[in-house]
């Protein structure tokens, strides 16, 4: 199978990703794409065998165990113009300028958290952050 064939049977058995293009069809503009880590992560998650967390059972249960707890915060515009926060690990890492390890990147995942701040640069970027490594 070539590797078009290949990434086509990837996107095919991925549901949501799925939905997401039947979605980004419907809009009906003349030249959409969804690309980048859409495509890339689902193929490097396959030749990698991941992901094999468990299911999330919301967005905000996926937030918990990204890397950083000043990463994990997001945000939405509401029906009434609202802007929505999450931020199921609060907000004082983010705003003390901390980076601190999620409790899964403290342990079985540190060398991953300990990359990610290196090669991000942050420190560079964002001289007074300060980074909790344990």
């Amino acid at each position: 199978m070539n590797h078009e064939a290949q990434l086509k049977a990837l996107l095919a058995q991925d549901r949501v990703r799925m939905q997401v293009l039947r979605t980004v069809r419907g809009l009906e503009l003349p030249d959409c794409w969804v690309a980048a880590g859409f495509v890339r992560s689902l193929v490097w998650d396959h030749l990698h065998q991941r992901n094999a967390d468990t299911p999330y059972h919301s967005a905000t249960d996926a937030m918990t165990c990204w890397p950083e707890t000043a990463t994990a915060v997001g945000v939405r515009l509401g029906g009434d113009d609202e802007i929505e926060v999450a931020a199921p690990l609060g907000l004082d890492d983010l705003f003390s300028l901390v980076v601190r390890p999620t409790e899964r990147f403290r342990t079985e995942k540190y060398a991953l958290f300990s990359d990610r701040v290196q090669s991000k640069r942050w420190q560079e970027i964002w001289p007074e952050l300060i980074v909790v490594t344990a």
